[in-house]
């Protein structure tokens, strides 16, 4: 099921689960892509336990985005963002890492995917920003917001696969700011916090 959480009305959520999953645009819209790729580059990330039933949807929503010349946009964790980055590496597709640790990985933690990020810094098609999140010398846990803001900065869309507590904060933040957001999961997620109604 895919839930638009910003932007078009819930009865639209079946069109547009129709639109990702086979590549038509949605009905009454006068451009070539999708309206999630409408701009430079899509955010993805979602749950750091995702489901490998999710693997083919993330394929899906990274080839649609390759197809239109998108950037993809991700975090570092394990989970749903590992496997945006390795779908997009192995497209290859325009890819942009935003990283809460350095190089070194310094700064990372249980949920970074530190050695999948290092070696895709090495990929031609990727882009790595280290310590996207700001100096070491702030808490963990607002690095991690930090950096997935950055993540979003010029996005068109963020599109989250399973989303938790974590996912669910950025898609907030997402929502106020004029993005839209949308969900892939096999259940509805939980509204973003304070997002209800829009």
């Amino acid at each position: 099921r895919v839930c638009n959480m910003a932007m078009l009305a819930v009865i639209q959520i079946p069109v547009i689960a129709s639109n990702i999953a086979i590549g038509q645009k949605p009905p009454h819209q006068n451009t070539s892509k999708p309206i999630w790729l409408s701009m430079s580059s899509v955010y993805l990330g979602g749950s750091r336990v995702m489901s490998s039933s999710l693997l083919p949807a993330v394929a899906a929503v990274v080839k649609r985005a390759a197809s239109f010349g998108q950037v993809v946009s991700v975090g570092c964790a394990i989970g749903a963002d590992l496997a945006v980055i390795q779908a997009a590496i192995a497209m290859p597709c325009a890819l942009r890492i935003y990283a809460v640790c350095s190089s070194s990985g310094a700064g990372a933690w249980s949920g970074t995917a530190l050695a999948s990020v290092q070696a895709a810094s090495q990929v031609a098609c990727c882009a790595v920003q280290w310590l996207a999140g700001g100096s070491l010398k702030i808490p963990l846990v607002a690095r991690l917001m930090a950096r997935s803001v950055a993540g979003l900065a010029g996005a068109s869309s963020a599109v989250f696969f399973a989303p938790g507590v974590g996912s669910l904060k950025v898609a907030a933040y997402a929502i106020g700011h004029g993005v839209p957001v949308f969900a892939i999961a096999p259940i509805a997620p939980a509204c973003p916090p304070h997002c209800a109604g829009q």
